[in-house]
């Protein structure tokens, strides 16, 4: 066999060679680092603007469909190397799973009212992901139990300054 038709395998990394002598029957694939973002940065008015329709998008479901917030937070979270997206998440708690089945849908009808495309998830739990047209946010809605979670967050925008 020549040097050319040879296979090499990955770089030695203690880590993932003890790892692969622990569980020899899982193939273990590193993945080469992701490429650096490009493109123009988002301005930060323009990034606290975005960031301040998805807390008025949480908001307005809360209001429209009469949900008693148990927990919220709102914070900007890095992504990638200078991509944020801001996210608001809040947690309803129900007196039973049926309730919080209820609030999911009544959600979800909102959404899709005020013009957001939903899409359920393949889970064992009631999820649905839905997003505006321009796909500047999302929404990510869920059961657990008696709680429903409502997370609204912006696209990934790029920064040059860390908004935390």
């Amino acid at each position: 066999m020549s040097d050319d038709a040879s296979v090499t395998g990955p770089p030695p990394d203690p880590f993932f060679d003890e790892l692969r002598r622990l569980q020899p029957d899982i193939d273990i694939v590193v993945l080469p680092p992701e490429e650096p973002v490009r493109g123009p940065f988002t301005p930060v008015p323009e990034a606290r603007h975005a960031a301040s329709v998805g807390v008025q998008v949480a908001d307005d479901v809360i209001a429209a469909c009469a949900l008693s917030v148990d927990f919220r937070f709102d914070r900007w979270q890095q992504v990638r190397e200078n991509v944020h997206e801001h996210l608001t998440r809040v947690r309803v708690d129900r007196e039973s799973a049926e309730a919080a089945l209820d609030d999911l849908l009544r959600v979800r009808d909102f959404l899709v009212a005020a013009g957001w495309q939903v899409r359920p998830m393949d889970t064992p739990v009631p999820w649905f992901v839905a997003s505006t047209g321009e796909g500047l946010w999302r929404a990510d809605v869920s059961l657990d139990e008696r709680s429903l979670f409502v997370e609204v967050a912006t696209a990934g925008l790029r920064l040059e300054v860390d908004p935390t």
